[in-house]
């Protein structure tokens, strides 16, 4: 493998391979936010995209190098930070507001700053002969919660949902739809689990991945009034630059609420698109002798015997005819 590409790529001086992380992030010495780290992170991780389809083994390695300095380098800040993260709970808001003139107008998510733990009281093992403390031990423990599916979505019957009365216009409509169900749904295996943590490169990688392509989907196909009311709070962490650090910022309640919308959200998204699915099925002009042959063609898959009926009588017929000409 040549690692001088990646390193001409990456713009980084030459050396061993793999450098420090934060040489490959192109950092300098100091202390750094998570933020600062992402960013790095997504500018180096665009430096490697124009090369994918020229080496994609290469660029797999730089991006999950990349992806690991990431983590370890957000674990470190985070870890510097833990004293102030250790005291009570502070009465404090942190607001999250990103302009974003292409995705659709959504308020300010608020979120309270809430510094929870989910802690179990277990005594300290006491040596024979030494006197038993009045304090007691707390212990970290972090519970994996199932990922949250999708609700059965609701059927819109045929002529409430609003489709375009022209057909070709609707069909396209009918497309967007699908392609934004599909960029939504691929972010699952992050925002639909309250447990996942994103600490693998691959995990990463896939949260970047998803969450630039549903950015973009909802762009470009996203019904603007649609989403006023739908996935605010993901779309509030899609929406923004920082997207991972603000994802990990999120305490485990917080998660579950992220969850819940997500797939509610999801849910809509699919009864949508069988509403305006069945409402143009409903409005499709049928020919008479169309219908007919369609009619016919069910009603033989629903009844073969009388299918393979007609075929012995006809081939009787044929003999007997036969047999009369001699």
């Amino acid at each position: 493998m040549n690692t001088d590409l990646l390193r001409k790529w990456l713009n980084l001086p030459p050396g061993v391979w793999p450098p420090e992380d934060r040489t490959i992030l192109a950092l300098a010495n100091g202390p750094v936010t998570a933020a600062h780290i992402e960013e790095r992170a997504l500018a180096q991780m665009e430096k490697l995209r124009p090369y994918q389809l020229v080496d994609p083994d290469l660029v797999t390695e730089g991006m999950n190098r990349l992806a690991q300095a990431l983590i370890a380098l957000t674990d470190e800040a985070n870890r510097i930070l833990a004293p102030v993260a250790a005291l009570p709970q502070i009465d404090r808001e942190i607001s999250f507001e990103v302009n974003a003139p292409s995705m659709p107008t959504i308020a300010p998510l608020v979120l309270p700053v809430i510094y929870e733990a989910e802690i179990v009281r277990r005594p300290r093992r006491i040596p024979k002969g030494e006197r038993k403390p009045t304090t007691v031990e707390l212990v970290e423990t972090d519970t994996l919660e199932p990922t949250v599916e999708i609700p059965e979505p609701h059927l819109i019957p045929a002529g409430v949902v609003y489709v375009p009365t022209d057909r070709r216009k609707a069909y396209a409509e009918l497309v967007a739809l699908r392609k934004v169900i599909q960029a939504w749904e691929k972010l699952q295996p992050q925002f639909a689990s309250p447990s996942e943590n994103l600490q693998t490169s691959a995990m990463v990688l896939g949260f970047f991945e998803s969450v630039a392509e549903c950015r973009h989907t909802i762009a470009v196909h996203g019904n603007t009034e649609w989403f006023e009311d739908h996935g605010g709070l993901v779309l509030t962490i899609v929406r923004n630059p920082m997207a991972l650090s603000v994802f990990r910022m999120f305490v485990r309640s917080q998660r579950r609420e992220l969850a819940a919308d997500w797939a509610n959200a999801a849910a809509d998204l699919r009864g949508r698109y069988l509403g305006m699915r069945q409402t143009l099925q409903a409005t499709k002009p049928r020919h008479k002798f169309g219908t007919m042959l369609r009619e016919t063609q069910i009603w033989m898959r629903e009844n073969p015997e009388w299918l393979l009926t007609t075929v012995v009588l006809f081939t009787f017929a044929i003999g007997l005819a036969r047999t009369i000409v001699r």
